[in-house]
């Protein structure tokens, strides 16, 4: 359980360490990763450049920490799980099919409502959405938003299958 409970405690510690920041910053800055450097003028009320390097820094370890460390304590949650060769009993089975369909639902709600607000944005703010003002690796805004979506349709295209593996496994 130790193993499992890894991966949410450090995503609440991220989540902790960010609130922390916007709040210690009076809300004008969060410290991302891809905010720190680049060749565009920072806003003035942004901390100075070697903070935002200290704290995008620890951001980014986090993220890490997350990404890794909870891929690793799963991993080695199943390897010692002792269940994992029983079948499911119908609890299981249905929790995980009500899981599997709203994991699905939002991942493509959070597609269709990147698409919708680049959409919006080219159509009311043209010019500030296609700038560089600092976005993923100082791209532009309009990139930016694409790789995120692209990132949300790859994770409902997982979603969509981990929904069709538990209602493959229901059948069996």
């Amino acid at each position: 359980m130790l193993r499992l409970a890894f991966t949410p405690a450090l995503a609440v510690l991220l989540l902790i360490w960010l609130v922390a920041v916007v709040a210690l910053s009076d809300g004008h800055w969060l410290p991302t990763p891809w905010d720190i450097a680049g060749d565009w003028t920072a806003p003035t009320n942004w901390p100075p450049l070697a903070a935002r390097w200290l704290l995008g820094s620890i951001t980014l370890a986090l993220f890490g920490g997350v990404l890794i460390g909870g891929a690793i304590s799963l991993k080695r949650a199943v390897e010692l799980s002792e269940n994992i060769g029983q079948p499911p009993t119908g609890n299981h089975v249905r929790f995980h099919k009500v899981a599997a369909a709203v994991l699905t639902g939002t991942t493509l709600m959070m597609v269709v409502a990147v698409f919708v607000w680049v959409l919006l944005a080219h159509q009311y703010e043209p010019d500030a959405f296609h700038a560089h003002l600092g976005g993923f690796m100082n791209s532009t805004t309009f990139a930016s938003c694409i790789g995120s979506g692209v990132l949300f349709a790859a994770a409902a295209l997982m979603a969509i299958r981990g929904t069709r593996w538990v209602d493959a496994a229901d059948a069996n």
